[in-house]
């Protein structure tokens, strides 16, 4: 269990939790009793309206095991001691009320995967595929900051999060897009997308614990063709270059791997040619 100085440490120095995971977020004694859980799902906590949702959708698939974990960007603003008890308490509730374990949160983050992610040749690609979404990529990051976790933990499962999200102010138009791209890419690493319903479409902004610097993305109207181009040629490619370092406990470049990327013009395979990227 992470200790709140070690965690308010993490949170105010933002280091790289990625590809390599220190022990005071995850030790190898709790990764190994982890690894022994049949059914493990990892969780995507991002705010009070996203156990609600848990609460709703575990009982359907009734896991053995719950792994709740929260990540920063750089660019959340607000109460994160709320969050951290929120995903803290758990434990106690899930147990209680689902008789599913749950284990002490995680915390991930890499500001650099997501600048690079976010912020490289934006120009390039906007006028290449003529649209860009800062909310997209910041979504494709939190998929891809889990996918290590999952393969060091033996976890299947994904559930990511939408109601807490929504919650925070961020737009639902991207849960098409996650359900098509992003399960698509996580499948590739042998991990399962359990995904929110989408109950709730307006933000709550009075519950949430956080806010983000960015401001709120109306959705862009970018065309199915357009976005097919984009995720098919580009981001789904440079995500398992990326990955494929990442879950080998590897450094590397990501905005290289990017840049890599976006100078390739040959197409990527289409979501129905599905291969295995790090299974």
């Amino acid at each position: 269990m992470i200790l709140k100085k070690a965690y308010l440490k993490i949170l105010a120095d933002k280091p790289d939790i990625f590809a390599r995971l220190p022990a005071e977020v995850l030790d190898e004694q709790t990764a190994e009793h982890l690894r022994e859980i049949p059914r493990l799902a990892v969780a995507e906590i991002a705010g009070p309206a996203d156990v609600r949702a848990l609460r709703e959708l575990l009982p359907r698939y009734r896991p053995d095991g719950l792994l709740p974990t929260f990540s920063y960007t750089g660019t959340e603003f607000g109460d994160w001691g709320r969050l951290g008890l929120i995903a803290s308490a758990l434990k106690k509730s899930f147990e209680k009320e689902l008789n599913i374990f749950t284990a002490a949160p995680v915390v991930l983050g890499s500001p650099s995967l997501w600048k690079a992610l976010l912020h490289a040749h934006e120009g390039e690609l906007a006028a290449r595929f003529g649209f860009a979404s800062r909310c997209l990529g910041c979504r494709l990051y939190n998929f891809m900051l889990r996918v290590p976790l999952c393969k060091k933990v033996d976890a299947r499962y994904f559930i990511p999060s939408f109601s807490g999200l929504v919650e925070r102010g961020c737009p639902s138009h991207c849960l098409p897009v996650e359900k098509k791209y992003f399960t698509f890419l996580m499948s590739g690493y042998g991990i399962d997308v359990w995904h929110q319903s989408m109950g709730h479409e307006e933000p709550n902004t009075a519950d949430s614990c956080l806010s983000c610097v960015l401001s709120r993305e109306k959705d862009n109207g970018a065309s199915t063709d357009k976005l097919t181009r984009y995720f098919e040629s580009f981001a789904l490619p440079a995500a398992g270059g990326i990955l494929s370092r990442a879950v080998s406990g590897a450094a590397a470049d990501y905005a290289l791997i990017i840049e890599q990327t976006a100078q390739q013009k040959k197409p990527a395979c289409a979501p129905q040619n599905r291969r295995r990227y790090g299974a």
